[in-house]
């Protein structure tokens, strides 16, 4: 929390010292990884000035693994945007075929059910697919999710 607090020069000064304590904590070399994989998450999320050069001078000298430090965390890092992607990835392919299927059986889709669409989740794109065969419009495929959901269906 204290990192949310210190932005922009103030953490990539910090850094170094930060790095250094958990390194001499004397803990367990999984368990140093991985405090330092989630405070080095955390300093990248909350501050753009932090990058793997910083990352990387901040360890410098500190940790005799580094290496292998570094290259936990950008590992770990990697797999989650692979994750991300394929969440993304997953919600466009639902959303283009639910475009499709709005196209094929009402000719059209409007700009406000493109917009419910573009901004859906996994589970209401996958109502909104199960509604296009009670709906009688387009609009009519968003619109049954929410009385569905509300419970008055």
């Amino acid at each position: 929390m204290v990192l949310h607090h210190i932005r922009d020069e103030k953490l990539r000064e910090l850094l170094p010292a930060a790095v250094l304590l958990i390194c001499r904590a004397n803990l367990d070399k999984h368990i140093t990884g991985e405090l330092l994989y989630q405070f080095l998450t955390y300093a990248v999320k909350v501050n753009d000035n932090i990058d793997d050069e910083v990352i990387q001078s901040s360890l410098d000298g500190i940790c005799e693994y580094k290496e292998e430090i570094m290259t936990t965390v950008i590992e770990k890092w990697e797999a989650r945007g692979e994750a991300r992607g394929e969440a993304r990835g997953i919600l466009k392919g639902q959303s283009q075929f639910l475009y499709t299927l709005i196209e094929r059986r009402f000719g059209s889709v409007p700009t406000e059910v493109q917009d419910r669409i573009h901004e859906a989740t996994e589970d209401e794109l996958a109502r909104y697919a199960v509604n296009i065969f009670d709906a009688q419009s387009a609009r009519e495929v968003v619109e049954l999710s929410e009385e569905t959901t509300n419970g008055h269906q």
